[in-house]
């Protein structure tokens, strides 16, 4: 069970925490920008990433569960078992059954305002694509909130009374084709490199 918690948690501050640098340094910003371009929330904008992203993602989820899994099989005498429900984890398992498929839709599925301290709900997340520069940066977390509360990121649901999603500032217009949706994080890094060599 440890084993199984330890995957969660460590998992879940590594997924914010790549998260949070996505959205603190400009370049990969730029790569998270796509994400966020969606001006209508369903379930597929989960899978709207850069495939720079993707291959972030993939890498931190490599590492960290190789390292938890090498560490609690060594540690275990390789006895190493991990609680399941129908072969998924039983932690996320459970974020799953509690909304977790609402965080990209329409639907404002809010937890008890006391629960959103601990746990990221579904709308938490939905505030987090909003388009208002107040909520910019907002709601980091992936399955808890503490890291976020930890980073000054975290944004209850009854602190916003609407939400309209995309990047604001008439940007979502630059990101409304698959070819720009592939190029423009590439141009706009690739300006932005030259920006600060000719600044040397």
């Amino acid at each position: 069970l440890i084993y199984t918690l330890a995957l969660v948690i460590i998992g879940d501050f590594a997924s914010f925490f790549v998260h949070w640098l996505m959205h603190k340094i400009p370049v990969l910003w730029e790569f998270h920008k796509i994400h966020h371009s969606a001006t209508t929330l369903n379930p597929f904008t989960q899978y709207r990433l850069h495939p720079v992203e993707i291959i972030l993602n993939n890498a931190k989820a490599i590492l960290i569960i190789g390292l938890i899994t090498g560490f609690f099989d060594y540690f275990s005498n390789n006895l190493l078992s991990k609680h399941t429900i129908i072969g998924v984890n039983i932690f996320n398992f459970l974020f799953l059954v509690f909304g977790a498929n609402l965080r990209h839709s329409h639907v404002p599925f809010k937890y008890f305002n006391f629960l959103e301290y601990f746990l990221i709900s579904p709308y938490q997340h939905q505030i987090h694509h909003s388009n208002n520069p107040a909520d910019f940066d907002k709601n980091m977390g992936a399955k808890l909130a503490i890291w976020d509360s930890l980073f000054g990121t975290l944004k209850r649901s009854e602190e916003v009374t609407s939400v309209q999603f995309g990047l604001g500032l008439g940007d979502d217009k630059n990101y409304d084709t698959l070819g720009k949706n592939l190029w423009m994080p590439f141009r706009n890094t690739y300006k932005k490199l030259i920006y600060l060599v000719k600044k040397i």
